[in-house]
């Protein structure tokens, strides 16, 4: 009997040690969110709507006083074509409280630009762009960032990570230009301000040299960040980055190899994308490759070498809904291209709410929410894999690829989704978004586009490619 009982029990205690464990293993693989934000390109001239007493008064008042400065003067949040004024971040910061109560994520992304477009040409200081701005000028691109970072830490928990990346339009200088230490302050007094964002000693030292720097997302995390300074590699970067972009690219390598040998999963997040610059094609009938050709084959190598630790890559700069997969010598390549706060480019606003693995890094699906008509929407804008019919980012992304060359009603999500909304692509420019989803490469790209007979063989002169 007392051999039947022990029997019972041991029964017992392991059908109870196979349920915790059972439980546990699918507890920790649930997926987990995260909310993405880029391009705000807040606009404090705009916000002041001309008025030179308000322009005074940021210039003058500490930034402690700028949101009761703003209020004065909005009335209208900004229009498509204009960057964002105060009442449309004040707006969008509303709808990024609101997701953030409703959807838990585990922390948040901002892919840079943060500036508005031509911030220093419209400076209380009276400057134009310059490679030696005065501490005037500096001092007032150091408040905006500084109202930016601190209003989105009021609607955004303290405990809850941030994860900023620079913009080709941060900078105390002219557009894409890159200034590093000793030469300019920006990237430390920068690390300085979004220490509100993260606030560990490694972010600062890392962020303070050269606007780059990596982290897991816990310490118990097998998901590591590396937060890429593509500013370096842009191709319309005006200063010789020949040396940084060795730095970084060497730095870079180093963060991969680490990863790989601690078996984490990486995702890679940066402002510019390496690709064709399609929206300068079809808007400016300027064919613009993002990064220097140099710079990107020697990243596409480090891409190719450590696809296996890899699991997302996200990035922004062109204001839209996009995406790309890249073949990369047999090894795709996957990006998913976020969607802008500012409405210069034609587009509304939109912010994206991803959930991923949490053990793997995989992205499993992303929802946009969007801006429309005045008011940030109830209802989001779509869902990733409920649109494009996969079971995660990348397996969508596949079968779109596989049917979206010659299937209209399979084009018509992307053409729709491009500009949140604001307006549909045409037939014809779809052809240029369609070859640059696949083709980073100038040569390939043109080849691709010249298969359906939009432009002429002759593009292929270096009048287009020029480095």
């Amino acid at each position: 009997m007392n051999k039947i009982k022990r029997l019972v029990l041991i029964g017992l205690l392991g059908l109870i040690c196979v349920v915790n464990t059972t439980y546990a293993a699918v507890k920790t693989q649930l997926p987990e969110k995260f909310i993405v934000i880029s391009d705000i390109h807040f606009d404090p001239f705009l916000s002041c709507n001309d008025s030179k007493t308000c322009l005074n008064s940021l210039e003058n008042e500490p930034v402690t006083d700028w949101e009761a400065i703003f209020k004065k003067y909005q009335t209208q949040p900004s229009a498509i074509g204009q960057d964002s004024n105060y009442l449309l971040f004040s707006l969008s910061l509303v709808e990024l409280k609101n997701l953030i109560t409703n959807q838990k994520p585990k922390f948040i992304m901002i892919l840079g630009d943060f500036l508005g477009h031509d911030f220093s040409w419209q400076s209380v200081a009276g400057e134009s762009c310059s490679s030696d701005p005065s501490s005037k000028y500096r001092d007032f691109v150091k408040k905006t960032l500084t109202f930016v970072a601190t209003q989105i830490r009021k609607v955004v928990p303290n405990s809850m990570k941030i994860y900023p990346v620079v913009g080709n339009n941060d900078s105390y200088t002219c557009d894409y230009s890159t200034e590093l230490p000793p030469k300019s302050r920006f990237y430390p007094d920068t690390a300085s301000v979004w220490q509100l964002f993260n606030d560990t000693a490694t972010f600062k030292q890392q962020f303070a040299q050269a606007g780059y720097y990596s982290d897991t997302l816990a310490a118990d995390s097998n998901v590591k960040i590396i937060a890429i300074n593509s500013n370096i590699f842009s191709r319309s970067n005006p200063d010789d980055m020949t040396q940084a972009a060795q730095n970084e690219l060497a730095w870079i390598e180093s963060q991969l190899q680490a990863a790989q040998k601690k078996q984490q999963h990486v995702w890679l997040i940066y402002h510019i994308p390496f690709g064709i610059n399609t929206y300068s094609i079809i808007h400016h009938y300027i064919n613009i490759r993002f990064w220097k050709v140099n710079y990107r084959d020697a990243y596409v190598k480090l891409l190719t070498k450590y696809h296996d630790v890899i699991s997302g890559v996200l990035n922004a700069h062109t204001h839209q809904n996009s995406f790309s997969r890249f073949d990369l010598g047999g090894v795709n390549f996957y990006q998913s291209l976020n969607p802008s706060i500012s409405r210069s480019n034609g587009n509304n606003p939109g912010m994206t709410v991803y959930s991923y693995d949490p053990i793997s890094g995989t992205l499993l699906n992303s929802t946009t929410y969007y801006y429309q008509n005045n008011a940030w929407q109830t209802k989001p804008e779509y869902s990733f894999d409920d649109t494009y019919g996969g079971n995660t980012i990348n397996n969508s992304i596949d079968k779109f690829i596989a049917v979206g060359e010659t299937n209209a009603y399979d084009q018509f999500p992307y053409k729709q989704y491009y500009t949140v909304l604001a307006k549909m692509l045409s037939d014809l420019d779809w052809l240029d978004y369609w070859c640059d989803i696949m083709n980073y490469q100038e040569s390939k790209f043109l080849d691709c586009v010249n298969k359906y007979k939009k432009i002429n063989i002759a593009l292929k002169s270096n009048l287009y490619f020029k480095l």
